[in-house]
């Protein structure tokens, strides 16, 4: 049933987030600390960016999701605002990107060694990013009561 999935499934992301939250209470925290942001900011939330950018612009019907934020809101989006997340946001994403890329190709980020860099930032992002997937791929509830909602 939903109730003992969900159950499981945030006893086990807190048991991870737990086991994973350790390693910055150690000596080395600090350090873990500083690498993991630097992966996770400059490129784990770059990525997620461009990838959502990529999938409103491209994948979904976005035409029928600004008409109904016209019908909603007092603010209106014109075209303007299909072609600023097709092309615009993705290309400042991909700029930005390629920016940290090459920079952090260039010299380690803070003079870490870069097994460091790669062993501890590179493998984070990718776990967080897997584990993202995953989560997002999970069922949601599949069934709703009718009737009145609590605030009525």
């Amino acid at each position: 049933s939903w109730r003992t999935r969900k159950m499981g499934v945030v006893s086990t992301i807190s048991v991870l987030g737990f086991l994973g939250g350790l390693v910055f209470t150690s000596q080395g925290g600090l350090f873990w600390l500083d690498i993991v942001d630097h992966f996770l900011t400059h490129f784990g939330l770059v990525v997620v960016g461009l990838l959502e950018a990529l999938l409103a612009g491209w994948l979904i019907r976005i035409e029928p999701l600004r008409k109904h934020i016209n019908a909603v809101s007092d603010l209106q989006l014109g075209v303007w605002w299909t072609v600023l997340i097709k092309y615009f946001v993705p290309g400042v994403l991909i700029v930005i990107l390629g920016g940290d890329l090459i920079h952090d190709a260039g010299s380690p980020y803070e003079n870490y060694s870069w097994k460091a860099l790669v062993f501890i930032g590179a493998d984070w992002l990718v776990i967080t990013l897997l584990i993202a997937l995953v989560l997002s791929g999970m069922p949601g509830r599949q069934h709703f009561k009718s009737g009145p909602s609590p605030g009525d």
